[in-house]
């Protein structure tokens, strides 16, 4: 915890490599998390529709954090994700950067290592 999916049209150059990196980066800032707890992963959509045309992209971010923290934390971890995107994009006309962070149950997860 936290896990992060990023789902993002393939079109899109994004150097993922580097965004892990930066993500985990922001992530780790945050004060919210252990490094070692850190998961990111992606996943390239070739088929999908942005506002109604073929030349809108996306990036999304799926951000599922331990439930406790509050809805404040949670809105500027995802301003905060958006960003660092944002960062490796470049010229991001005609796409969007989402993001949202939902919590898993404590109580329902369970982990091993």
């Amino acid at each position: 915890m936290p896990h992060l999916i990023i789902e993002y049209a393939r079109e899109l150059e994004l150097p993922l490599p580097a965004t892990f990196c930066s993500l985990h980066q922001t992530l780790l800032d945050s004060g919210l998390f252990e490094e070692a707890d850190i998961k990111i992963r992606a996943q390239a959509y070739a088929d999908y529709l942005v506002g109604g045309a073929a030349e809108n992209h996306f990036v999304h971010l799926n951000v599922l954090v331990m439930d406790g923290r509050s809805e404040a934390v949670k809105k500027q971890l995802a301003n905060a994700l958006c960003k660092t995107v944002k960062q490796h994009l470049g010229d991001i006309q005609h796409t969007q950067i989402t993001a949202e962070v939902r919590d898993m149950l404590q109580a329902t997860y369970a982990k091993i290592r």
